[in-house]
């Protein structure tokens, strides 16, 4: 695992170099074979709560196509990274860290690239290669590049999480069900209810001030208006946009 991870980092430093890449924290070499070990699993576990859109855990070394909000891929990477995984985001121009946070993505663990336009496929392939997680953010790629992405991810026992995937993979769609707190374009947002959906069935979450509430499906109280999308279009950090 230490080779795989050193090809990782000499690549990604060039992207740092090249792209103005930002790495959170750096990795310490001594803990890598301990955390890859923790996550050598076919899956990452999930709560009872999600178990409805992932029967049999979140698979890894696949590309799951997340639609409709940001919060779909803060929800896996904070579920990954609390198991032990590694975990990249690659071409988010903006990040809303608070969120990401909360949802449980450890920043020892994490690495963010903003900009690979000039060697997307260099600095994919070598996070696929060093990472269990990588996000990408905006990042469009034409379909037989697709099929060599997925080749790779599935061969390094990788999960590739995308916004823009165009084959039809694992979709894993996120939307907004309501909003506690704001009542006639008034108050303040205390949780968000999302709604969750995969070819296997459909789960509600609540986003509060302490992250995902997993013991709770949906909020009692909730006002889902235009003003109340306004303000959480505005209040609500992004992943590159979570909504």
């Amino acid at each position: 695992m230490d080779d795989r991870l050193n090809v990782a980092r000499r690549v990604l430093a060039q992207a740092q170099l090249r792209t103005g890449m930002r790495v959170v924290e750096s990795w310490p070499v001594s803990e890598n074979n301990e955390l890859f070990a923790q996550t050598a699993r076919k899956a990452f576990t999930v709560p009872d709560s999600l178990r409805n859109v992932f029967p049999y855990g979140i698979p890894k070394a696949e590309v799951i196509n997340v639609r409709g909000s940001g919060a779909a891929a803060a929800l896996i990477a904070g579920i990954a990274s609390q198991q032990g995984a590694w975990v990249a985001l690659l071409g988010a121009s903006d990040v809303g860290w608070d969120f990401l946070l909360k949802s449980g993505v450890e920043t020892e663990r994490f690495v963010y690239v903003p900009a690979v336009e000039s060697l997307t496929s260099h600095v994919l392939f070598a996070a696929i290669d060093g990472f269990d997680v990588v996000l990408l953010e905006g990042m469009r790629f034409r379909a037989r590049e697709e099929m060599l992405i997925t080749k790779r991810a599935r061969l390094k026992n990788t999960l590739v999480v995308s916004d823009s995937w165009n084959g039809d993979l694992f979709r894993f769609h996120c939307a907004v069900q309501g909003i506690g707190g704001i009542s006639r374009g008034r108050g303040h947002i205390r949780e968000v209810a999302y709604q969750f959906t995969s070819k296997y069935g459909t789960a509600y979450l609540n986003f509060g001030m302490h992250g995902w509430n997993f013991n709770n499906a949906g909020i009692t109280r909730k006002q889902h208006s235009p003003d109340a999308e306004e303000v959480l279009d505005t209040v609500i950090p992004k992943l590159a946009v979570v909504k």
